[in-house]
């Protein structure tokens, strides 16, 4: 696949696109507080959620960020959610903190309660505040390790007909995969079957290998650890190297086929905030000079 020569230096109004529409993930341990004045003033964030920590640290740790002044969503898992009063009682946080965006995913709980999967539980929410506007739903480029591809497809067209029914906003974020070719594929793959969605891209950000590794290893479970074991080639590209900056794939999506339809960057912090940030402002003012992807 080819790269369009015209991203080696985003246009003006490509920049600003990007940068409105991007967000950078960060993850509720108990030592993210630290990084927080690592963080750009006006930031657009979001914040993950693992059984390890739980939804209630989601939250606590977006409403601290909130009031910092930065743009903060959570992450909702639908199989950490034990029954409708809990959701009415995350919905009336949410709504008292003006928060108009949530992610919606289905989760990695074995036994689930009233939302089984991201569907149900962006529809319940929806059902429920009065605030909500946009929901952001996980795609999955080289597919998901328990759902077949052709249920993962019909799910996330049945995504786009709820946000659409609803006069809602959505937009589906990428899970994190290395390979811009698989990306860019899934992306026309989904288009021709009809997905009109805006689509951001999911790249980690500048990550220390060794810290990519610790941080996963201390979730214990999630979509951190199943990446690591499921995309072995993926990893030994981390060991060659102390960190990995995604410029590369970043610019291979970018340049390929515009129908991909991508708006906007999901960056994976794993809470390596400073180098991050560093390494995304240097992206979108055009200092490309940094490698492809190591």
């Amino acid at each position: 696949m080819s790269i369009d020569p015209d991203r080696v230096r985003p246009a003006a109004a490509s920049v600003r696109h990007l940068r409105e529409r991007s967000r950078m993930e960060l993850i509720p341990l108990p030592s993210l507080r630290r990084r927080f004045p690592e963080i750009p003033a006006g930031s657009r964030l979001s914040v993950t959620c693992s059984p390890a920590h739980g939804i209630d640290a989601t939250i606590d740790v977006t409403a601290a960020l909130r009031k910092l002044g930065h743009d903060a969503i959570p992450h909702l898992a639908a199989r950490q959610i034990g029954s409708r009063a809990q959701l009415a009682d995350i919905v009336r946080r949410c709504d008292a903190m003006g928060i108009e965006e949530v992610f919606c995913i289905g989760g990695d709980a074995k036994e689930a309660g009233p939302y089984a999967a991201a569907l149900d539980l962006a529809t319940g929410y929806a059902e429920v505040s009065d605030v909500v506007r946009c929901f952001g739903f996980a795609g999955y480029p080289e597919g998901h390790s328990a759902i077949s591809g052709e249920q993962v497809a019909a799910a996330l067209h049945a995504k786009q007909d709820f946000v659409e029914s609803r006069g809602l906003h959505g937009y589906v974020s990428t899970q994190m995969c290395f390979s811009g070719a698989a990306i860019v594929e899934w992306a026309l793959r989904e288009r021709d079957r009809g997905l009109t969605l805006p689509l951001r891209l999911g790249v980690p950000g500048h990550v220390d290998r060794l810290k990519l590794m610790a941080i996963s290893s201390r979730l214990g479970v999630g979509s951190s650890l199943r990446f690591l074991k499921s995309n072995r080639s993926s990893v030994k590209k981390l060991l060659k190297s102390a960190t990995f900056e995604p410029a590369g794939i970043v610019d291979e999506v970018l340049g390929a086929d515009r129908r991909a339809g991508i708006e906007g960057l999901h960056v994976f912090s794993f809470n390596n905030v400073a180098p991050t940030v560093e390494w995304f402002h240097r992206y979108l003012d055009g200092d490309t000079d940094q490698g492809a992807a190591q």
